[in-house]
């Protein structure tokens, strides 16, 4: 069984859901996705990160992440600062999270740019988890400025989807009951132009993989990968 969703995440998201008998740990991964150069400084802009007014992140570069633990049903303030190990510069970003307490198991923090060049947190929920049946997910996310993606995803078993559309933070998915399976993503910057990536490999259930793309044709297009086990906190 497969089935490919379409997901969207906007800058300053809230996230709320049903309310589940018991809250329960949710694993978070947060990644810095901003190109220095975007907003002329260096390539690696060093941030600190601080989550309900405490340090929790020192000093994280470009393209790295952190894997934090939150709880269902709680709120987090997040807050991107220039890096000075103290969180006491002036944020670059700050947005509320309310982690939902409907099931959900992992979600992605991607600090990022929009479409216009605005510092965002893009939010993508990683759960691999439906109805009780555990899922292996692949997705793509277009974090680029001013230009959307066309992704097509082909597994074995399985099959190839169509090519879709996303924007700047959304993300197409494809997920699979299959205990492993092999996956090709291709990525094109035009509706009928040739794979600009191609992305491939194995996943197995409850490993989620996750290509961030992010950039933009000016200073060059950067992929950052994520893979982790979005059920960690649950076994």
């Amino acid at each position: 069984m497969k089935l490919v969703t379409h997901a969207i995440a906007v800058a300053g998201l809230i996230i709320g859901g049903g309310v589940a008998a018991h809250a329960f740990p949710v694993v978070v991964n947060v990644v810095h996705g901003i190109d220095g150069r975007e907003l002329g400084a260096a390539r690696e802009l060093p941030v600190d990160i601080a989550i309900n007014g405490g340090c929790a992140l020192k000093g994280v570069a470009f393209t790295q992440s952190a894997l934090i633990d939150a709880n269902a049903g709680e709120s987090y303030k997040v807050t991107v600062h220039p890096a000075d190990g103290k969180c006491a510069t002036a944020p670059v970003i700050s947005e509320s999270l309310t982690i939902p307490n409907d099931g959900t198991t992992a979600l992605s923090v991607v600090a990022s740019l929009s479409a216009k060049g605005a510092p965002q947190l893009a939010v993508f929920n990683s759960t691999p988890r439906f109805f009780g049946i555990e899922l292996a997910q692949v997705s793509v996310r277009n974090l680029i400025r001013s230009r959307p993606l066309f992704v097509q995803f082909k597994a074995t078993p399985g099959g190839a989807t169509k090519r879709q559309s996303i924007q700047n933070g959304q993300a197409d998915y494809y997920f699979d009951d299959a205990d492993r399976f092999s996956y090709r993503a291709r990525v094109a910057t035009s509706a009928k132009g040739a794979p600009r990536f191609t992305f491939s490999g194995v996943v197995s259930k409850s490993m989620v993989t996750h290509y961030n793309i992010v950039g933009s044709a000016k200073n060059g297009f950067t992929v950052i990968k994520e893979e982790f086990d979005a059920l960690r906190n649950l076994r």
